[in-house]
Protein backbone atom coordinates (compact mmCIF):
# COMPACT_ATOMS: atom_id res chain seq x y z
CA UNK A 1 0.00 0.00 0.00
CA UNK A 2 1.21 3.47 -0.83
CA UNK A 3 2.30 5.87 1.91
CA UNK A 4 0.45 8.63 0.07
CA UNK A 5 -2.98 7.31 1.01
CA UNK A 6 -3.89 5.53 -2.23
CA UNK A 7 -6.32 2.65 -2.01
CA UNK A 8 -6.67 -0.13 -4.56
CA UNK A 9 -9.33 1.72 -6.58
CA UNK A 10 -7.23 4.90 -6.75
CA UNK A 11 -4.24 2.85 -7.82
CA UNK A 12 -6.22 1.16 -10.62
CA UNK A 13 -7.73 4.47 -11.70
CA UNK A 14 -4.36 6.21 -11.91
CA UNK A 15 -2.46 3.35 -13.52
CA UNK A 16 -4.56 0.76 -15.32
CA UNK A 17 -7.62 2.78 -16.31
CA UNK A 18 -5.49 5.62 -17.62
CA UNK A 19 -3.40 3.12 -19.58
CA UNK A 20 -6.51 1.67 -21.28
CA UNK A 21 -7.78 5.19 -22.02
CA UNK A 22 -4.43 6.17 -23.49
CA UNK A 23 -4.38 3.13 -25.76
CA UNK A 24 -7.94 3.91 -26.91
CA UNK A 25 -9.12 0.42 -25.98
CA UNK A 26 -12.30 1.70 -24.34
CA UNK A 27 -14.38 4.87 -24.46
CA UNK A 28 -15.50 7.34 -21.79
CA UNK A 29 -18.26 4.89 -20.72
CA UNK A 30 -15.70 2.06 -20.34
CA UNK A 31 -17.11 0.25 -23.37
CA UNK A 32 -14.71 -1.35 -25.80
CA UNK A 33 -13.79 0.74 -28.81
CA UNK A 34 -13.41 -0.95 -32.19
CA UNK A 35 -9.70 -1.31 -31.40
CA UNK A 36 -10.49 -2.81 -27.99
CA UNK A 37 -13.01 -5.16 -29.59
CA UNK A 38 -10.43 -6.22 -32.19
CA UNK A 39 -7.87 -7.02 -29.48
CA UNK A 40 -10.49 -8.90 -27.46
CA UNK A 41 -11.48 -10.98 -30.51
CA UNK A 42 -7.84 -11.85 -31.23
CA UNK A 43 -7.44 -13.02 -27.64
CA UNK A 44 -10.65 -14.99 -27.80
CA UNK A 45 -9.70 -16.66 -31.10
CA UNK A 46 -6.00 -17.38 -30.52
CA UNK A 47 -5.70 -17.13 -26.73
CA UNK A 48 -4.49 -14.31 -24.54
CA UNK A 49 -1.00 -15.79 -24.39
CA UNK A 50 -0.73 -16.28 -28.14
CA UNK A 51 1.81 -14.72 -30.46
CA UNK A 52 -1.01 -13.02 -32.41
CA UNK A 53 -2.42 -11.38 -29.28
CA UNK A 54 1.00 -10.34 -28.02
CA UNK A 55 2.07 -8.72 -31.27
CA UNK A 56 -1.23 -6.87 -31.74
CA UNK A 57 -1.16 -5.55 -28.18
CA UNK A 58 2.52 -4.61 -28.53
CA UNK A 59 1.77 -2.70 -31.73
CA UNK A 60 -1.09 -0.85 -30.02
CA UNK A 61 1.30 0.17 -27.23
CA UNK A 62 3.91 1.40 -29.71
CA UNK A 63 1.52 3.20 -32.07
CA UNK A 64 -1.62 4.26 -30.17
CA UNK A 65 0.27 4.58 -26.89
CA UNK A 66 2.94 6.60 -28.71
CA UNK A 67 5.73 4.58 -27.14
CA UNK A 68 7.47 4.45 -30.52
CA UNK A 69 7.61 8.26 -30.54
CA UNK A 70 8.85 8.28 -26.94
CA UNK A 71 11.59 5.78 -27.79
CA UNK A 72 12.70 7.93 -30.73
CA UNK A 73 12.93 10.99 -28.46
CA UNK A 74 14.84 9.06 -25.79
CA UNK A 75 17.28 7.87 -28.45
CA UNK A 76 17.66 11.41 -29.78
CA UNK A 77 18.43 12.86 -26.34
CA UNK A 78 20.86 10.10 -25.34
CA UNK A 79 22.63 9.20 -28.59
CA UNK A 80 26.40 9.56 -28.49
CA UNK A 81 26.51 10.94 -24.94
CA UNK A 82 28.54 9.42 -22.15
CA UNK A 83 27.08 8.94 -18.69
CA UNK A 84 28.42 6.97 -15.75
CA UNK A 85 25.13 5.14 -15.22
CA UNK A 86 21.73 4.47 -16.72
CA UNK A 87 20.27 6.63 -13.93
CA UNK A 88 22.35 9.60 -15.07
CA UNK A 89 21.27 9.00 -18.68
CA UNK A 90 17.59 8.85 -17.64
CA UNK A 91 17.98 12.06 -15.64
CA UNK A 92 19.51 13.79 -18.67
CA UNK A 93 16.71 12.62 -20.99
CA UNK A 94 14.06 13.55 -18.42
CA UNK A 95 15.51 17.06 -18.06
CA UNK A 96 15.45 17.46 -21.86
CA UNK A 97 11.78 16.46 -21.84
CA UNK A 98 11.11 18.97 -19.05
CA UNK A 99 12.99 21.73 -20.89
CA UNK A 100 10.93 21.05 -24.02
CA UNK A 101 7.70 21.16 -21.99
CA UNK A 102 6.90 17.55 -22.85
CA UNK A 103 6.76 16.32 -19.27
CA UNK A 104 6.20 17.78 -15.84
CA UNK A 105 7.32 16.25 -12.59
CA UNK A 106 4.98 16.18 -9.63
CA UNK A 107 7.58 16.69 -6.91
CA UNK A 108 4.93 16.36 -4.19
CA UNK A 109 4.34 12.69 -5.09
CA UNK A 110 7.80 11.38 -4.25
CA UNK A 111 8.00 9.68 -0.87
CA UNK A 112 11.60 10.85 -0.54
CA UNK A 113 13.08 13.83 -2.29
CA UNK A 114 14.98 12.80 -5.42
CA UNK A 115 13.75 9.18 -5.33
CA UNK A 116 11.46 9.33 -8.35
CA UNK A 117 12.12 6.37 -10.66
CA UNK A 118 12.29 8.00 -14.07
CA UNK A 119 10.58 6.10 -16.88
CA UNK A 120 10.28 2.99 -14.69
CA UNK A 121 6.87 1.92 -15.99
CA UNK A 122 7.92 2.46 -19.59
CA UNK A 123 11.11 0.41 -19.19
CA UNK A 124 9.10 -2.36 -17.53
CA UNK A 125 6.71 -2.45 -20.50
CA UNK A 126 9.56 -2.32 -23.03
CA UNK A 127 11.34 -5.16 -21.25
CA UNK A 128 8.17 -7.26 -21.37
CA UNK A 129 7.83 -6.46 -25.09
CA UNK A 130 11.44 -7.54 -25.61
CA UNK A 131 12.53 -4.26 -27.15
CA UNK A 132 15.12 -3.41 -24.51
CA UNK A 133 17.34 -5.79 -22.49
CA UNK A 134 16.02 -6.88 -19.12
CA UNK A 135 19.22 -6.15 -17.25
CA UNK A 136 20.03 -2.55 -16.40
CA UNK A 137 23.69 -3.01 -17.31
CA UNK A 138 22.72 -3.76 -20.94
CA UNK A 139 19.99 -1.12 -21.31
CA UNK A 140 22.36 1.79 -21.73
CA UNK A 141 25.72 1.86 -23.47
CA UNK A 142 27.82 4.91 -22.66
CA UNK A 143 28.73 6.81 -25.81
CA UNK A 144 25.99 5.04 -27.75
CA UNK A 145 22.72 5.56 -25.89
CA UNK A 146 19.85 3.34 -24.85
CA UNK A 147 20.04 -0.14 -26.32
CA UNK A 148 16.68 -0.62 -28.05
CA UNK A 149 16.25 -3.70 -30.23
CA UNK A 150 15.40 -2.04 -33.55
CA UNK A 151 14.69 -5.31 -35.34
CA UNK A 152 12.21 -6.34 -32.64
CA UNK A 153 10.48 -2.95 -32.86
CA UNK A 154 10.23 -3.28 -36.65
CA UNK A 155 8.87 -6.83 -36.31
CA UNK A 156 6.16 -5.60 -33.95
CA UNK A 157 5.27 -2.63 -36.16
CA UNK A 158 5.05 -4.79 -39.28
CA UNK A 159 2.89 -7.48 -37.66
Amino acid sequence: MSTQGDNLYKSYRKNYFTFLDHLKLWDERAELTSLGQELYQIGKKYGYHSRQYFYRFAKIILVEGKHYDLIQDIKKYSHGLEFDSITDAKKHVFSKFEDAGLIKRNVGRAVERGRTKLFSMQFQAWTKLGIIPNTATNRYISGHGFNFDESRIEKILSS
